[in-house]
């Protein structure tokens, strides 16, 4: 869950909402030397779907007392996180071993930023476990499609590598969208033809869903993106509570936009 605040209220965003962003942003991709190596249906898969383990969690926010929000997913305790992100990987394959190899990559890649020098010493073990089980996923999937009559050129080519990089910039330009960043970004070492190269991306000033990115990475000139969202209104001290207002919320459409114009003009 992504929890956003704007203005009176907070805008809420599913994990798999926000994935479902950064596939349509994977989809538009590869322009002006941006790299877009095959097999890309299998990379947007993968990041359309880098989020599936949270379905469970989504389908029953849980109350974080000290705000009266659901969990945002930057302070949803860590222990959670184990089965949450183990079942991404393992749903993903249901459809694709490639993409699940990407997505795999992924979650172990996060696992592997945490700092758990602070956290309880089962903590610290069970990230050991988990990262040793992935890299042991990860190696049963390469075999399998190195072996594979269709896969097994990609897996030569080293392309997956760039994929995987690619979904963590799929993923971070999304959550940028989501929520709402107003600072400058910088997102550095974007695969390209040229070789790694930074990419800028700013929220326009006349427009508050409208974000400008440079270099133009995209074969449109716009890209659009949306998802279903909903909004809260109060703060809730109780689970049901809660879940009572999720509920009753409905769905509102959050879309947002990104641009090659306005680099040029004072913002």
């Amino acid at each position: 869950m992504i929890v956003a605040p704007e203005n009176d209220h907070v805008r809420l965003i599913t994990q798999p909402a926000h994935a479902w962003i950064s596939g349509q942003i994977a989809a538009q991709w590869g322009a002006n030397g941006f790299l877009r190596p095959e097999p890309w249906s299998d990379l947007c898969f993968a990041a359309a779907n880098h989020d599936a383990g949270w379905i469970p969690w989504e389908l029953n926010p849980q109350l974080n007392a000290e705000t009266g929000y659901p969990y945002d997913f930057r302070n949803i305790p860590i222990a959670d996180h184990f089965d949450i992100w183990e079942a991404s990987p393992r749903r993903t394959a249901l459809t694709s071993r490639y993409s699940a190899l990407l997505v795999s990559h992924h979650v172990a890649g996060l696992f592997r930023m945490h700092d758990f020098t602070e956290d309880p010493a089962v903590l610290r073990d069970k990230a050991r476990v988990f990262i040793r089980e992935q890299e042991h996923l990860q190696d049963g999937l390469k075999q399998s499609l190195i072996s594979d009559g269709f896969y097994h050129r990609f897996m030569e080519a080293g392309d997956a590598v760039t994929h995987q990089r690619l979904t963590s910039v799929f993923d971070y330009l999304s959550l940028i969208l989501c929520m709402g960043f107003v600072q400058d970004e910088i997102i550095g070492k974007v695969p390209h033809a040229s070789g790694d190269i930074p990419v800028s991306i700013k929220k326009s000033s006349e427009d508050e869903l409208t974000y400008l990115m440079d270099p133009w990475p995209f074969h449109s000139r716009e890209v659009h993106v949306h998802c279903d969202a909903r909004i809260l209104t109060s703060r809730y001290s109780s689970q049901q509570a809660l879940t009572d207002a999720i509920q009753q919320a409905g769905g509102i459409t959050f879309h947002a936009k990104l641009t090659k114009n306005g680099f040029d003009k004072k913002i």
